[in-house]
């Protein structure tokens, strides 16, 4: 799932920047997590995973 895929860090499953941008939001809304923090955080891992 893609649950599963950022929370391995497997970005292989997104095809692009803004699918994972779009499942991020809904992940760290639900977790109540700051937003701006994790997802500069994860697209810097998403960008440097290529």
């Amino acid at each position: 799932t893609y649950l599963q895929a950022i929370e391995d860090e497997n970005f292989s499953k997104f095809t692009s920047e803004i699918y994972l941008k779009g499942y991020l939001l809904c992940y760290v809304e639900a977790l109540q997590l700051p937003k701006e923090q994790v997802l500069t955080d994860y697209i810097l891992l998403y960008k440097n995973s290529f």
